[in-house]
């Protein structure tokens, strides 16, 4: 009994073989030629891509019940954040073919998913797929899915075609109003990019951190640049879209889009902060699919000081040998700019009128050249709120020269006074001893 099964089972295996050879239509590969083309190897983002996909009989009868797959709304990429995405939007699907062939039962929008398709000796089927290209990807776009079936045994395969993006050519430019800025006062910067390539640029993305800038303040802390923003936007050419950002502090500009010839421009208003003194030292950077490049870098230094020094007598009359008397230095800041790390100096030592003597033994039969005061004491006797003197700090000194490092506000002034006691030997001119200032670097701005 158990062989009578076995024999059954194996006559029944045979039947089943002899129907699948004699009544399947089977197919080498040579006999059909599966072709994908497409119409550019570059993409542009909302731009359509144009894949044809033809398939010929090169068999001597002809091909019935073929399949044909090409779901380019599951190909994915890359977006600009680096997600994987689709690569398309839609598709739309139209076909030609050769005399008495047919290229089946499909979609017209959508994935290619074509059946019935029945193809001549000799003929052929084309599929045009016209695909709109995602806004946001920036990713190679890699079609390896088309694929035609021609029966149980046979499965073909197109070659994969490749499309990468354009390239973006732009020039990205930053430049300011001013030569040199003034406290309080606003400084205008201007971030524009200029389209000068053959594409329209997509997913564009600008930055200028500019609240974030730091310089020099009058105490020689680093502080913000800027105490307020505001940030305005134009464009130029049909299609040019300024993107997403915010209207104040730092520059961040999200998918803008620029035109073939087009800018898009941005408009940039920086209060600058009070107390200043550094150089505001500012740069901008794009971002595309092609990678980043930066705008050249806008340096703006401070306006410059403009010191002036008055020196005042305080005494009238004729000294008295023994007697005290003083006067007074005025220096004020009449430019647009802190006069900042100043050095005032009046070398009260030097003073060399003739004296008598010296006041000891050695030369009591001769006149001699000396200081004419027996003792002597400086002071700042008034500072403007927005200044700074490190002898103010220190407080009066006695019997040293005038030497004080300052940092002097627009419009204001700092006051020494200088109380002497006359030498018992001084008997000619005192003369009015001079006072320089230098700024920073040891130059000369007054006396």
């Amino acid at each position: 009994m158990r062989n009578r099964c076995l024999s059954t089972l194996h006559t029944l295996f045979f039947f089943l073989l002899f129907l699948t050879v004699f009544t399947t239509k089977v197919f080498a590969l040579s006999d059909v030629t599966v072709m994908l083309t497409q119409n550019s190897t570059h993409y542009e983002n909302t731009g359509q891509l144009v894949y044809t996909l033809k398939i010929v009989n090169n068999s001597g009868k002809k091909i019935a019940d073929i399949s044909v797959n090409n779901e380019l709304l599951l190909l994915e990429t890359a977006d600009i954040t680096g997600a994987s995405v689709p690569a398309f939007t839609d598709v739309s699907i139209s076909a030609s073919h050769s005399y008495f062939s047919k290229p089946g039962v499909f979609d017209g929008k959508g994935n290619l998913n074509a059946s019935e398709v029945q193809i001549q000796q000799g003929g052929y089927v084309e599929y045009t797929m016209v695909a709109t290209v995602s806004d946001t990807i920036v990713g190679d776009i890699v079609n390896d899915s088309a694929e035609v079936h021609t029966g149980f045994f046979t499965n073909i395969k197109a070659d994969t075609v490749t499309a990468t993006p354009v390239p973006y050519v732009y020039e990205l430019l930053l430049s300011t109003d001013l030569f040199e800025y003034t406290i309080n006062k606003d400084i205008n910067y201007t971030l524009t990019v200029k389209n000068t390539g053959k594409y329209v640029i997509h997913n564009l993305a600008l930055q200028d951190n500019v609240a974030d800038i730091t310089a020099q303040s009058i105490d020689g802390s680093g502080v913000n640049a800027f105490s307020d923003i505001t940030i305005t936007s134009d464009s130029t050419g049909k299609g040019s879209e300024v993107g997403s950002y915010a209207a104040t502090g730092n520059l961040k500009v999200a998918s803008a889009t620029v035109a073939i010839g087009g800018t898009v421009s941005y408009s940039i208003k920086a209060k600058v902060a009070d107390m200043l003194v550094g150089d505001i030292i500012n740069q901008a950077s794009a971002h595309t699919k092609d990678g980043d490049i930066s705008s050249r870098v806008i340096t703006t230094p401070p306006a410059t000081a403009k010191v002036s020094i008055t020196h005042t007598n305080n005494n009238t009359k004729p000294y008295l040998v023994g007697e005290a008397f003083s006067y007074t230095i005025h220096v004020v800041n009449e430019g647009a700019g802190i006069a900042s790390g100043y050095v005032v100096n009046q070398p009260i030592s030097l003073m060399a009128p003739r004296l008598a003597n010296d006041l000891t033994s050695t030369y009591n039969a001769s006149d001699i050249n000396g200081v004419p005061f027996d003792t002597w004491t400086v002071e700042v006797s008034n500072i403007d709120s927005n200044s700074d003197s490190e002898l103010q700090l220190v407080g009066e000194q006695k019997d040293t020269d005038l030497n004080d490092t300052v940092s002097l506000y627009p419009g204001e002034e700092i006051e020494y006074t200088v109380k002497v006691s006359i030498s018992p030997v001084s008997i000619d001119t005192i003369p009015t001893l001079s006072v320089a200032v230098h700024d920073g670097l040891g130059v000369l701005q007054a006396e």
